[in-house]
């Protein structure tokens, strides 16, 4: 169909990167979308970063989380300026729907 955007990552809402019974604020969705564009920067395209209120935790490909490590500084201290206090690497790496986890632990 010769779509121009045939090859591009989901890009699901921004509320999907705050867990279950977090507040949601527009401070939040700002902090995530300018820390994923920073990691875009960076020449990753398939990226989350998860807020959880005290911390961010970023997650990429886990074929690209070595390419991550090597640039591991300058990308912390960058995300750090919009506004995360602390940030963890997701070792795992992107798994879409992460937080929805919490939701089978429950049912168990």
């Amino acid at each position: 169909m010769n779509l121009p955007n045939w090859d591009k990552p989901a890009s699901p809402c921004l509320s999907s990167r705050v867990p279950y019974n977090h507040q949601i604020t527009r401070e939040k969705l700002k902090q995530i979308e300018d820390a994923e564009s920073i990691l875009n920067e960076f020449g990753f395209n398939d990226v989350r970063v998860r807020h959880y209120g005290t911390y961010g935790q970023i997650e990429v490909k886990k074929d690209e989380l070595e390419k991550l490590l090597l640039v591991e500084n300058e990308v912390l201290n960058k995300i750090k300026k919009v506004g995360f206090i602390e940030l963890r690497i997701d070792k795992e790496g992107l798994v879409s729907g992460k937080l929805n986890r919490v939701l089978n632990t429950e049912k168990k």
